[in-house]
């Protein structure tokens, strides 16, 4: 965004990678950069993140004035020809690569609150393995969140945000496990 021609090869040549194909005029792709912004200390240092706006070159102007606004931790591309865009075959914004060693591994299209934890956690899964999943294996360790906090290098916060949203899910299946159980012995059996 200041003014340097780059590649998108030599952009993405240091792995993994996010990027996120968005637009002055959608929302929900403001959203989604918004949401990985407040996530920073779960990727930072560990993965990049290249926002490549599609507006038009009449709008580099708003482009720029929003980046700045929003302050964006990431690098921001333009993309006013949607070259790159098309070259991806996206159809529709937001859309999200997830690149390493140069090949795109995962891809997703829209935005739903509380799917940037997915697309940071597929990008971490890209990572060798002593520093992926490490916010599930920690868990077992009986450490507290802010040994595991001092250890990641991030807030306590995200630990405590990566955890409540596993703990939910846990919780989600177990109640589900239940509800099939209780109906399964309340339905009439059939002779065998």
């Amino acid at each position: 965004m200041d003014g340097k021609e780059i590649t998108f090869k030599e952009a993405v040549q240091q792995g993994p990678v996010i990027v996120s194909f968005w637009a002055t005029w959608c929302k929900p792709c403001q959203s989604e950069l918004e949401a990985l912004k407040d996530l920073e200390d779960s990727w930072k240092n560990k993965v990049r993140i290249i926002a490549v706006s599609i507006d038009d070159a009449r709008a580099m102007a708003k482009v720029k004035s929003l980046v700045k606004g929003k302050k964006w931790p990431f690098e921001v591309l333009l993309d006013p020809n949607k070259e790159l865009y098309k070259a991806f075959n996206i159809s529709a914004i937001p859309h999200v690569l997830v690149i390493n060693d140069k090949k795109v591994v995962w891809t997703h299209s829209g935005y739903m609150p509380g799917n940037e934890v997915l697309v940071v956690d597929k990008a971490l899964e890209t990572l060798p393995e002593q520093t992926r999943d490490i916010f599930i294996r920690s868990r077992y360790n009986n450490q507290s969140h802010k040994d595991i906090a001092e250890a990641l290098g991030v807030s306590t916060k995200t630990v405590e945000f990566h955890i409540t949203k596993a703990l939910k899910f846990h919780i989600f299946a177990i109640i589900f496990v239940c509800y099939l159980l209780y109906y399964a012995e309340k339905s009439p059996r059939q002779p065998g």
